[in-house]
């Protein structure tokens, strides 16, 4: 066996097992739950008003915004952008919202122009 027959014979081993990995990790790719559906119901574009009371993450007044949540890569979580105004001016934020099937709760990551990031966690109890 020559050098390069020896490099070529290696090259499609690895090549090979390469291909094995790939193929295994696909076979036992994670779906997502029941739990994770659930949260298709805060998919779409929602609108809201109201008024904010005074408190610790700010003062108070009258409260709007627009938000539009979709499905992130995969289904396992909800990607939500919004921007609006409040008592402290215009406002965008970012959230996540999953469920953390360890914890057996759902999750949600925030962050705001107008405070500090934030987390949240709960549960779901019969519709709700």
């Amino acid at each position: 066996m020559t050098r390069r027959s020896s490099v070529v014979t290696l090259t499609v081993i690895v090549g090979a097992f390469f291909a094995l990995v790939a193929a295994a990790q696909e076979a036992t790719m994670p779906k997502p739950g029941p739990e994770h559906e659930a949260l298709g119901f805060f998919a779409g574009k929602w609108t809201f008003e109201g008024e904010a009371k005074e408190s610790p993450m700010g003062p108070a007044g009258k409260i709007s915004s627009t938000e539009s949540c979709e499905w992130f890569e995969g289904g396992f979580a909800l990607i939500c952008r919004s921007e609006g105004q409040n008592p402290m001016g215009p406002a965008k934020a970012l959230g996540i919202m999953s469920y953390d099937a360890e914890r057996q709760a759902y999750t949600y990551y925030g962050l705001d122009s107008t405070m500090p990031p934030f987390t949240a966690t709960g549960e779901r109890e019969g519709k709700v």
